[in-house]
Order: C-alpha cells, then structure tokens, then sequence
C-alpha cells in the first residue's frame, strides 16, 4: 500500500534493498529533502541500514537535494566505507562549493587495498 507521497509503508522485513534503493531514485527524480529524511528513517528501522550500497545512495541523493549536512551525517555514521563512498562525499563537498572541505578529505582518503 502506498502512501499519498508514493512511498512505500512497510518496508521493514524485506528480502533485499532494492525497494529502498527505488524509493530514493524517486526522491532524487523529484529532488525532495522531505521524502529522502522519510525513507531515510524507513532504512534506519531496517536490516539495512548498514548496508554500504544504500549509505552510498543516501549520500548522493542527500548531496543533490541540497541537504549537505545529512549527506556528511551519513557519511560520518558509517562504519565501513568504501571507494564509492568516498567519491560520493567528495562529489557533494565540491558540487556545493565546499572545496576546502572536499580537499581535506580527499587527503584522509585510505590508499585502496
């Protein structure tokens, strides 16, 4: 069942994270702040909110929707990172004109194993 925003109300218990995954293309289509902090807490109450793929797509959506802050909260929650994860923060920072900040970080990146 469907909310009137279109999301999706139970999402909880579900086999994979493709669902969470076509929630937040809709809200990047659609460049809601509102509808990605929604789904956000959807993920947050899920088995994967942990899950490296949906922390990387919650920082780029966050970054395109203007919500800098959340994008960096997700990025700085985040237990385990990957190369896409960096290169999603990074793209944020400089897209939004933080090129000091994007610097830094690029420079703390790990070396790739």
């Amino acid at each position: 069942m469907a909310t009137r925003h279109g999301l999706v109300r139970d999402l909880l218990y579900l086999p994979d994270s493709s669902p969470f995954a076509k929630l937040l293309d809709s809200c990047l289509r659609s460049r809601s702040a509102r509808e990605t902090r929604r789904v956000h807490a959807r993920i947050l109450n899920s088995q994967f909110s942990k899950e490296i793929f949906i922390q990387n797509r919650l920082i780029d959506v966050y970054g395109k929707c203007d919500c800098l802050d959340n994008a960096h909260k997700v990025f700085d929650r985040m237990p385990q990172r990957n190369t896409f994860t960096w290169n999603s923060i990074i793209t944020v920072l400089t897209k939004s004109g933080f090129l000091d900040e994007a610097a830094r970080l690029f420079g703390s990146m790990p070396d790739p194993d």
